[in-house]
């Protein structure tokens, strides 16, 4: 029996291996998240130049709080610490709002230690918040360490290769608040990706399984 143990205990960790999510609600602050600088390259990237984000409420639903306090005003997470191979194919989610319309712009970028992807969408402006969602995987159209809006017809399509590569070792998410030209206002909520959901299925049947095989 120990031996049996031994071996399930070993293909759970394998099947769980790379599957962290991430999930920010802001339900009482803004969870690590901070202002920073979108730039042409990883080197132009700095996730935490403006401080931390801002937090607003309303009615109990927190979110984050956005304005253009740079030219590519982002907002990141913290340092998400890598080991989110996982979450390729998965859907990264998040409800936004601008107050202001925008064109095919940077929107959302994931960063690596050494890599970063970027997924351009036009968002419009709305009265409440829109819920949007984004495949990670090259289906998408996400850029790799390049963008259309900064290299034009240089930028270069992500690989399913190079996504795996980033979401191994993923440490920022970041999302644009710099959606329209001149003053801007957004709000960014519940920025989510989790692992696909039959791993806990498998999980819960082997667990079935192991307490209900008979002794010897």
């Amino acid at each position: 029996m120990r031996l049996f143990l031994s071996i399930a205990t070993l293909a759970i960790g394998l099947q769980f291996g790379g599957a962290v999510g991430f999930d920010f609600t802001f339900d009482s602050d803004v969870q690590g998240w901070t202002r920073g600088n979108f730039g042409s390259t990883f080197a132009g990237i700095d996730v935490d130049s403006h401080g931390s984000a801002v937090f607003a409420s309303n009615s109990g639903n927190g979110y984050v709080l956005g304005s253009d306090h740079t030219s590519y005003a982002y907002h990141f997470s913290g340092d998400l610490g890598g080991n989110h191979g996982g979450l390729f194919g998965q859907e990264l989610t998040l409800d936004y709002r601008s107050a202001g319309a925008g064109g095919d712009d940077p929107f959302i970028v994931l960063m690596s230690s050494t890599a970063f992807l970027v997924l351009e969408r036009t968002i419009p402006a709305s009265a409440g918040f829109i819920s949007y969602s984004f495949t990670l995987d090259a289906s998408e159209g996400w850029y790799y360490n390049s963008s259309e809006y900064h290299q034009g017809s240089g930028a270069v399509f992500a690989t399913n290769a190079d996504i795996q590569s980033v979401l191994n070792d993923l440490r920022h998410v970041g999302v644009s608040t710099d959606i329209t030209g001149g003053g801007d206002t957004t709000w960014t909520d519940n920025v989510a990706a989790v692992p696909e959901p039959t791993t806990l299925a498998v999980l819960g049947l082997g667990a079935l399984f192991l307490r209900r095989r008979p002794k010897k």
